[in-house]
């Protein structure tokens, strides 16, 4: 999966309404192709991310989406954590990330370990709805 990582510019970026230029506006975290709560684009420090980094960050909330985040209600009311949520993790080689590649794991650094946890922990989880 080699989707766009939408922060993914030259331009410099302003927070929304931090002047009247709409031009260089960090565009809204999309989940499910709405907006999603929290910090956006221009909080999230995007730019310690390789390549393959941001393209993992991708097929992370993708995952969360179809797998993860649905079971998460489950998982909240009985405490079992569902083995399809394990089944997708393994997957995408997260489940010893930083283990080297010679054994089929992604030898992923600190900046990569963080993104997917920060990624699986806002993503996977049930949606909260925003007090405003």
């Amino acid at each position: 999966m080699a989707a766009e990582h939408p922060a993914d510019t030259n331009a410099p970026f302003e927070a929304a309404g931090s002047s009247g230029d709409t031009e260089n506006v960090v565009p809204p975290k999309l989940w499910g192709g709405e907006p999603y709560f929290g910090l956006g684009y221009d909080f999230d420090p995007t730019w310690f991310l390789s390549e393959e980094q941001r393209a993992l960050e991708v097929e992370i909330i993708d995952a969360c989406e179809r797998v993860l985040r649905p079971l998460a209600i489950e998982c909240d009311r009985t405490g079992d954590y569902p083995r399809a949520s394990v089944d997708e993790l393994g997957r995408l080689r997260l489940l010893a990330m930083i283990a080297p590649e010679k054994y089929g794991c992604r030898a992923e650094n600190h900046v990569g370990v963080l993104m997917a946890t920060e990624a699986i922990a806002r993503y996977g989880s049930r949606r909260r709805r925003s007090s405003s």
